[in-house]
């Protein structure tokens, strides 16, 4: 699209958000009052740093609300899981929480607008999907979470709606910290019992990076290593303890472990990842680390990447894909 093009589109697009606002006010409040803050910033470009595919994106994920399930008990669990509770703007001792590493020291935070909004586009909305299963039948085994539907009398398993998570931003807004969080989330309470993460990068360092920061996150909540066992590369659960959840670092080249059985793969910095003759160390990892998340239930491959990618690379396939299917937003009405 040419630039008057996207102006056009983007004008557009604000003036759909803010009536789709209006419309779904009590769905926004109803998770957390700063998401309605952000979709308000976001439709009247307060201040001018949205762009057109940020708009897009809140419109898509407005339309998804009115068709699917939103859970608002797993949001506020999330937020107070994250945040414990605050009162008149500070921590309350005690509350729970985890403790981050700040400028003056380790500190609790709320969540900003921002990332209010980027853990409720990843675990808000859930969905009914048809196992094809009849209950009548000798072999039958019951789903996880199971419904019987009374039109078709088959089993239907309920699930997480989002298996695909980008997070594609500029530098020092939190990305790797975002991921972290979500690891811990998968790890402690969302994920299978027997979990499997896989957190990988272009480089031995990037990959430590974040596995170092799921680390301290885990010590909030283990301090004494009670429960969970931590080495220089893997995390686990102690045996006979509350979950069998697994964490491993990898870095693209090197020798992926044989049986590993992810449920969350993350790929750290993607968008850095370079093609040379043909070929990419990073994509190759990540492809055989998604590949055996074929018999989760609510697999989720998270890439977490800055704006600065390589031109040449696996992700640019990636990132005009979904401009594609953003940008026909626009041909949907939300209710």
């Amino acid at each position: 699209m040419q630039i008057d093009e996207l102006k056009a589109l983007k004008a557009q697009a604000q003036l759909r958000l803010h009536a789709a606002i209006e419309s779904n006010i009590q769905t926004l409040d109803a998770i957390d009052t700063r998401l309605t803050a952000y979709f308000r910033g976001v439709a009247t470009n307060e201040p001018d740093t949205h762009n057109l595919y940020e708009i897009l994106g809140c419109l898509r994920w407005l339309r998804l609300a009115n068709d699917y399930i939103v859970d608002y008990d797993v949001m506020h669990a999330i937020f107070h899981i994250i945040e414990g509770e605050w009162n008149n703007g500070r921590w309350v001792p005690g509350s729970g929480g985890l403790a981050f590493d700040g400028m003056s020291g380790v500190t609790h935070y709320r969540l900003t607008r921002f990332q209010v909004w980027a853990f409720t586009a990843l675990f808000a909305l859930y969905c009914w999907v048809p196992t094809d299963k009849n209950p009548a039948d000798p072999d039958f085994m019951l789903a996880e979470t199971e419904e019987i539907n009374p039109d078709d009398g088959l089993v239907y398993d309920r699930r997480r709606l989002c298996t695909d998570f980008i997070f594609f931003s500029p530098r020092k807004v939190g990305k790797t910290w975002f991921a972290a969080v979500v690891d811990i989330l998968i790890f402690m309470l969302l994920g299978d019992y027997n979990a499997e993460i896989a957190m990988c990068a272009n480089a031995e360092s990037q990959s430590k990076i974040l596995f170092t920061k799921f680390k301290d996150l885990l010590r909030n909540l283990d301090p004494k290593g009670r429960r969970i066992r931590m080495t220089a590369t893997e995390v686990n659960w102690k045996p006979f303890q509350l979950r069998a959840c697994t964490a491993t670092a990898y870095s693209a080249g090197g020798k992926t472990k044989d049986g590993f059985f992810a449920q969350v793969v993350n790929g750290d910095e993607y968008g850095s990842a370079a093609y040379v003759k043909g070929r990419c160390d990073m994509s190759n990892l990540m492809n055989v680390m998604c590949s055996s998340m074929g018999p989760r239930r609510e697999p989720l491959r998270l890439i977490t990447t800055t704006a600065g990618h390589a031109i040449q690379g696996p992700f640019q396939n990636e990132l005009e894909g979904i401009k594609q299917l953003l940008e026909k937003e626009m041909n949907y009405e939300v209710a």
